[in-house]
């Protein structure tokens, strides 16, 4: 799939979900990430988690989805991203945001099933790990993991 992303369009996206102004069908597993990778890029990791966290709560409370134990917002799903984010960019912090995102949505690690290398689905939507974080439990997340993700042959 050809993702390209100006960085206009890309503070766009942030603006927007900074101002809870992104529509429900445009808040897509990309916009997410996408999201994520300027906040992680832009601010010290535990103060781009915290606006994350917040942003999307507040935005999910915008498009009138319930945040949960059952639905919206994920605990673990999202400081997994915001890790592997984390990890992704220190492996290639000399690029600009622009080549940063579209690199990084056209990479294996951006694919959503991803998680799954990582959590037992099942264990994964239960309550638990909805509303309070736990580490990967099937695979450590780490540097190597995330260089053999970027290396993998896709299905």
């Amino acid at each position: 799939m050809e993702v390209s992303y100006t960085e206009d369009l890309i503070l766009k996206l942030v603006e927007q979900f900074r101002t809870k102004k992104l529509s429900k069908e445009d808040w897509t597993h990309h916009a997410h990430l996408i999201v994520a990778v300027w906040h992680i890029k832009n601010y010290d990791f535990f103060e781009a988690v915290c606006r994350l966290k917040s942003g999307i709560i507040l935005l999910n409370d915008f498009h009138q989805t319930e945040n949960t134990s059952k639905s919206g917002y994920h605990e673990t799903i999202t400081i997994f991203w915001a890790n592997a984010i984390k990890l992704y960019i220190s492996m290639f912090r000399e690029l600009p945001l622009e080549q940063l995102v579209n690199n990084f949505l056209t990479s294996n690690l951006s694919n959503k099933d991803i998680l799954f290398k990582f959590y037992d689905r099942a264990n994964l939507m239960t309550a638990n790990l909805r509303t309070i974080y736990e580490a990967p439990m099937l695979k450590e997340l780490n540097e190597l993991a995330v260089r053999d993700i970027l290396t993998e042959n896709p299905h």
